[in-house]
C-alpha cells in the first residue's frame, strides 16, 4: 500500500447529527501517528461540527432551564444553570483531540463559492436551493493543503458526488475514499475475523453496555447515542396507525426517544482491524421507541399531550477501540438503520 500522509474526515463520518465524537477523532489520531500519518479535518467541517454541538447544547439548556423553574415551583433546590459553549470551544476540543485543521485561503473559498453560484463541480440545486459551496470549500482546502494534488491522501465522506466532482473541477486525481469508518477499515486492508479471547470480551461489551440489565440500565446511554446518530422521524419508515381525531388541531410530534433497549444481538462476524485496533461488527437492537405529540383546540388556548410506545429493532455498525484488554466505547458511527417495527399495537398515554 502507498504511503498515507493524511486521512480526512468530513462531518457526515460523525452520523446525522453531524455532531463531533472527540473519543472518535483521538483514536484516529493516534493509529495515523502509528505509521507515520495524520488525521485532518478541513476548517470548514470543523465549523460545521462546532455549531451542529452548539445548537444541540442550547437546547439541553432551555429545556434545563425550564426543569429548573419547575423544581423550584416543587420547592425543591434546584443545581446552578448550565454553562453556555460556543464554536471556539468545540474547535479548540478538536484541535486538542491531535488533528491538523486545515486552512481555507481566500482564492479556494471564492471559488467554493462561484461552485454554488454557477452550479459547477459539488454545486447543485437541492428543493429550488442552491447548495453545494461548504462541500467545495472543504475538499480545495485539502488538496491545496496537499500541495495542490491528492497522493496520499485517505478521505472519508458519504458524499462521494461532491469530492470527485470538486477534484475534476480543480484537476486532481480523485483520492481514495470510503464512505463510513467501517469501509475506511478494509480500504486499509488491516481487518481480519476477531478470535478469543476478543471475541468474547466484545459480546460481553455489547451486552453490558447496551441491555437494560436486571438492576434495571445498562452502563451505556444506548437512547442518547441511537438519537443523535439516527433519524427517528416515523414520518419515513413507519407506518402506524394515526393518533385519535376529536376535531381539534392536527397533533404534531415533538420528539421520539429510545427508552429501553431490550436485546443485542450480533449480526455476522466481529473484525479485528490491526491499523486502528478496534473491533467492529453488525449489530441489531430491539429497542422501545418513544413518540411525544402535543396539540392546541381550535382556539388555541388549551394545549394536550400524549406519548405512545411501541417495539422495533434498529441496526447500526458499532466499533470500540483496544485498551489494555477493556474498551472505549466509540459510538454507532456509521450505516444506522431501522429494521423492524415489531408490532403495530401502539401503548397510549396520555399525559
Amino acid at each position: 500500500m502507498p504511503q498515507i500522509r493524511a486521512i480526512v474526515l468530513d462531518s457526515n463520518v460523525f452520523g446525522r447529527s453531524a455532531q463531533p465524537n472527540v473519543k472518535t477523532i483521538e483514536q484516529w489520531v493516534d493509529a495515523c501517528s502509528q505509521h507515520e500519518a495524520e488525521l485532518w479535518l478541513s476548517e470548514i467541517v470543523v465549523h460545521e461540527l462546532a455549531q451542529h454541538a452548539v445548537e444541540a447544547h442550547e437546547k439541553a439548556m432551555n429545556a434545563y432551564d425550564a426543569h429548573r423553574r419547575a423544581m423550584e415551583k416543587w420547592g425543591i433546590e434546584a443545581a446552578g444553570p448550565m454553562s453556555a459553549i460556543d464554536t471556539d470551544d468545540l474547535s479548540s476540543a478538536i484541535e486538542g483531540a491531535g488533528a491538523v485543521i486545515v486552512p481555507l485561503e481566500g482564492a479556494d473559498a471564492r471559488d467554493a463559492l462561484l461552485d454554488q453560484v454557477l452550479l459547477r463541480g459539488a454545486g447543485q440545486r437541492k428543493s429550488g436551493v442552491k447548495t453545494g459551496a461548504a462541500d467545495s470549500a472543504w475538499v480545495r482546502s485539502v488538496v491545496a493543503y496537499n500541495g495542490g494534488d491528492s497522493d496520499g491522501l485517505i478521505v472519508v465522506t458519504a458524499d462521494s458526488h461532491a469530492l470527485e466532482q470538486t477534484c475534476a473541477d480543480v484537476g486532481v486525481e480523485v483520492p481514495r475514499h470510503a464512505k463510513n469508518l467501517g469501509e475506511l477499515r478494509h480500504l486499509l486492508d488491516e481487518s481480519e475475523t476477531a478470535t478469543e479471547p476478543w471475541l468474547s470480551l466484545f459480546r460481553d461489551w455489547v451486552q453490558d453496555h447496551f441491555v437494560i440489565s436486571s438492576h434495571g440500565r445498562s452502563t451505556g446511554t444506548p437512547g442518547e447515542d441511537l438519537e443523535s446518530l439516527a433519524d427517528l422521524g416515523s414520518r419515513n419508515w413507519w407506518d402506524l396507525p394515526n393518533l385519535p381525531d376529536d376535531g381539534y388541531e392536527a397533533w404534531e410530534q415533538q420528539d421520539v426517544t429510545v427508552s429501553n433497549v431490550q436485546a443485542a444481538e450480533i449480526l455476522g462476524d466481529v473484525e479485528h482491524d490491526r491499523w486502528s485496533e478496534s473491533l467492529s461488527a453488525r449489530v441489531e437492537l430491539q429497542v422501545d421507541v418513544e413518540e411525544q405529540y402535543a396539540r392546541q383546540d381550535a382556539s388555541g388556548h388549551h394545549v394536550e399531550y400524549a406519548a405512545r410506545t411501541y417495539p422495533a429493532r434498529i441496526r447500526g455498525t458499532l466499533q470500540a477501540s483496544l485498551d489494555d484488554e477493556s474498551f472505549d466505547f466509540d459510538g454507532l458511527l456509521e450505516d444506522v438503520e431501522f429494521a423492524t417495527v415489531l408490532s403495530t399495537e401502539v401503548d397510549w398515554q396520555s399525559m
